[in-house]
This record gives C-alpha cells, structure tokens and sequence, in this order.
C-alpha cells in the first residue's frame, strides 16, 4: 500500500514537471501515411520541420475578435494570421516512426488562441510539390505532412467595445515523433532521470518508511494493552 502510495506521488510530480509550460499550449497529433504529390510548388517559402531543424519561432497577428471565418479565405497563402510549414516526416532519422506530435506555444500574457490544421498533399487547397530540401520519396509517394497555424484574438473588451488592431504574438513550433506511438522524444531524458528516482523510492524509501510506521503501531498497540 505504501509503495503504491510513494510510487503514485512520484509519478504526480512527474507529470507536473512535464507538463509545465510558460503559456497556452495547442497539440496536434499526426499520423505519418505516405500519399501521391501533384505538380506544382506552394507560391511561398515555407519553414520546413525536420530532424536537423524540428523547432521554430514566429510571430503572427491574431484574428480580431469575433471575425474567425470572415478574415482569409483557405487559398489565401499570404495571410497575415496563418503560418504554413512543411513537416518532413519523410528524413531517414524519422522513418522508423509512425506517430508525431506537433506544439505550439504562446505566451501567456497574449490573449490568444491557437488552431492548428494538418493536411495531407491531396488536401491542400492548391496542388504542391515538395521544396527541393525536404526529403520527399518521388515516385513511392511521400510522407510529407503540411501544417498552418493560426491564431484568434480571444481578448475580452469592456463596453463601448472599440476594436484595435492585436499586437504580433511570438510563439514555438515543435515537431517531434512519439516514441511507442505516445511518447515525445524531449520527454525520453526526463524519464532516464525519473525512473531511477522510483526505482529508489520503491527499493529504499518505502522499506524504511514501512518499518518505521510499523514500529509506530506496534508500539501503540501495545500501550492500548497496557492501560486495558
């Protein structure tokens, strides 16, 4: 029971450690499936998300409030609230992998939102071809995946409400494969170091706990069997 307890509390605050962030956090899972390409590259340079690059930062404007359908419309490539990106699921470090997880975070003092939407080369809504740095498969398809981001002004105004413009938001994007189709590759050293720590509580700690809040009962049992 006490393992069990010990162990437990363990875990809680390992989930604590990996799940803090500095902001608002949206998370994306992706799902690596390889597909034909069409004949034509997107009209702008998009930032590539790669093994030897799988981070980036940017800023965008959020949508002003109450206008998310009504700003740009799905072939708008220059939207100032969307970021496009490429993720190239296709680089032989990462062709052992099935599953990805895709995260941006944003500030927090930032009252924005964030929607991430992932797209497949036939579900783009102009046909594509890969950059010619990315690691696309020709003639057997390609794994590659495209992702836009888009932030939302969810800022709350007191009346009269007057619209100003929202300020450029700074923000991550991360690109990692997940390890037994759950496990983010930055979590595998936090957990290198976490398991030897419930390994420790489970061998040395609960033992010891155990003995001595045994010791604690039998001592009090006996004096109850005194003053009866």
């Amino acid at each position: 029971m006490l393992g069990r307890i010990a162990t437990h509390h363990v875990i809680f605050l390992s989930l604590c450690i990996l799940s803090a962030v500095q902001g608002n956090t949206e998370i994306a899972n992706i799902k690596a499936v390889r597909s034909e390409i069409t004949v034509r590259q997107p009209p702008t340079a998009w930032p590539i998300l790669s093994p030897a690059s799988p981070e980036i930062t940017s800023t965008l404007t959020p949508v002003p409030l109450n206008t998310w359908q009504d700003v740009c419309s799905e072939e708008d490539l220059t939207c100032p609230h969307d970021l496009w990106t490429v993720l190239d699921l296709d680089h032989s470090a990462w062709e052992r992998f099935s599953k990805f997880t895709l995260r941006v975070s944003l500030p927090a003092n930032h009252p924005a939102d964030c929607v991430i939407d992932v797209f497949r080369p036939s579900e783009l809504p102009f046909p594509t071809t890969p950059p010619k740095d990315v690691s696309a498969e020709g003639d057997l398809g390609t794994r590659l995946q495209y992702a836009r981001i888009r932030l939302k002004d969810i800022g709350i105004r007191t009346p009269p409400f007057t619209y100003s413009r929202s300020d450029a938001v700074p923000f991550t994007v991360v690109l990692e494969p997940l390890y037994f189709g759950v496990l983010p590759a930055s979590v595998v050293p936090v957990l290198g170091f976490l398991l030897p720590v419930v390994a420790v509580a489970w061998l040395v700690v609960v033992p010891r706990v155990h003995r001595y809040l045994s010791s604690v009962a039998a001592d009090v049992q006996h004096s109850k069997q005194k003053s009866d």
